[in-house]
């Protein structure tokens, strides 16, 4: 499964964060993504799920639990609806 590549906007909407800084997290290596030119950056939906694991300390609990993986996708898939 191929897995789905955010742009900016969205990871500032779900993360709620400027795009300053999410460039600013770029720059010091909090947020990896992939430069497909020097002006389109993406990311990962599995990176973004880390970022938001990390900042409530659930990364294991989300891992190890399927219901939350689900979860957590299901709030990503309806911030980007919105």
């Amino acid at each position: 499964m191929i897995e789905e590549l955010l742009k900016i906007n969205e990871v500032c909407k779900i993360l709620k964060i400027s795009k300053r800084t999410l460039y600013h997290w770029i720059e010091q290596g909090k947020l990896p993504c992939i430069r497909l030119s020097q002006k389109t950056i993406r990311f990962r939906t599995s990176d973004i799920m880390d970022i938001i694991a990390k900042a409530y300390q659930t990364e294991e609990k989300i891992k190890q639990n399927p219901k939350a993986e689900k979860l957590a996708n299901e709030i990503i898939a309806k911030i980007l609806k919105q």
